[in-house]
């Protein structure tokens, strides 16, 4: 609890400075490719929160993290000064978070077994849009079709942490219920 809120307030002054130097956009797509290399490597996540490598990399960072901004490079250098490295990767979460709800923007995952077009999903929101109150029409929706050979028929919806399940095997689960 305690280390979210630090991490929290963290990632809010670090985008309320880069929407003062016009930089949010920019940022957030920085921090959104840094946040995913560090997620999928597990071993760099590893490398950075080693103590020994904490007083190596404060004084070489630049050095280790070249392909940042000159920006981003400065904040984290920051993290590693204030000895915070270890809430680095909820920091990066919350500034994606906090940058999504400051510009409206949703992540809509689409789970079927097949590619669908996207003008299909943005006509099935627009349609749970107009059905529900809390989907507003004004939203900026962030789509993502993730491909699940193991649905017969159908699919899965995720709008940001809402789900709509309209497979088949959720009907059958359904009517089970009902004869039960």
């Amino acid at each position: 609890m305690y280390n979210n809120i630090i991490s929290y307030r963290y990632a809010n002054a670090l985008f309320l400075y880069a929407c003062k130097i016009n930089k949010s956009k920019i940022l957030f797509d920085e921090i959104r490719c840094f946040y995913d290399v560090i997620h999928n490597n597990c071993y760099l996540y590893e490398i950075l929160h080693k103590k020994l490598m904490v007083s190596v990399i404060k004084i070489n960072i630049d050095n280790v993290l070249f392909f940042l901004s000159f920006f981003l490079r400065r904040f984290i250098k920051f993290i590693f000064l204030k000895k915070r490295i270890y809430l680095l990767k909820l920091m990066l979460i919350n500034y994606i978070n906090i940058y999504k709800n400051y510009h409206n923007i949703v992540d809509v995952k689409l789970v079927s077994n097949f590619k669908i077009k996207t003008f299909l999903i943005n006509k099935i929101i627009s349609k749970l849009c107009n059905r529900s109150n809390f989907l507003r029409s004004n939203t900026k929706y962030n789509i993502l079709n993730i491909i699940n050979k193991n649905i017969i028929c159908g699919f899965i919806l995720y709008i940001g942490y809402l789900k709509w399940d309209f497979t088949i095997n959720n009907k059958i689960k359904q009517l089970e219920k009902i004869l039960n």
